[in-house]
């Protein structure tokens, strides 16, 4: 029995979840332009909006890689019992990591 539906399950909820942070990062964006062209914005509020800006745009990012290289690995990769195809995805302070063997 193939195993692929969890390949291809795990691609589509990394998806959906790099769409949602896309929402959220676009969010973010609007709110750092309308800090940015606000006078009188703080220094510390445009730098926090800036800041979370990347840190959507990051997550977002990493969710889209882990999605497209899931559903590369469940395209190439055959049984489990004839490839070991294994995918990591790490979020920490010092950014992402993304990690895979074919």
């Amino acid at each position: 029995m193939s195993h692929r539906w969890i390949g291809w399950t795990a691609a589509g909820a990394l998806a959906v979840g790099a769409i949602a942070t896309g929402i959220v990062a676009a969010g973010a964006a609007s709110d750092f332009n309308d800090a940015r062209d606000t006078l009188g914005t703080s220094r510390s509020a445009i730098e926090d909006a800036q800041s979370k800006t990347r840190l959507w745009t990051a997550v977002t990012l990493g969710l889209g890689a882990a999605a497209v290289t899931v559903a590369t690995i469940t395209i190439v990769g055959g049984q489990p019992s004839q490839r070991a195809a294994k995918a990591s995805v790490g979020v920490g302070t010092a950014g992402l990591r993304l990690a895979g063997t074919f």
